[in-house]
């Protein structure tokens, strides 16, 4: 026994293909007219000179990482016996 094809269940892939086949020319040809339309060359000198700019922002800080340190010994640190910059090896 042969099964028929149901009417109109064909047209369901056609038509999916065709919907995605023009939404990538649509996608493809509106990023390459935005590259192409705002590309322009110039030339200038170069000079040397300071880059500087401000950012300000407002908001919550919150720490990517965050440890639960514990130590053997509880105490202030009163005196370091080495300098900033100084090589230190253990023991």
């Amino acid at each position: 026994m042969r099964l028929r094809p149901i009417p109109g269940r064909a047209a369901v892939p056609i038509a999916l293909v065709v919907v995605i086949g023009a939404g990538i020319v649509v996608a493809v040809s509106s990023v390459g007219t935005d590259a192409v339309a705002g590309a322009s060359q110039r030339t200038v000198a170069v000079t040397r000179g300071v880059v500087q700019t401000t950012v300000s922002g407002s908001g919550n800080l919150s720490p990517a990482n965050q440890a639960d340190l514990s130590f053997g010994a509880s105490g202030a640190v009163t005196k370091i016996y080495v300098k900033a910059g100084q090589h230190v090896s253990a023991g």
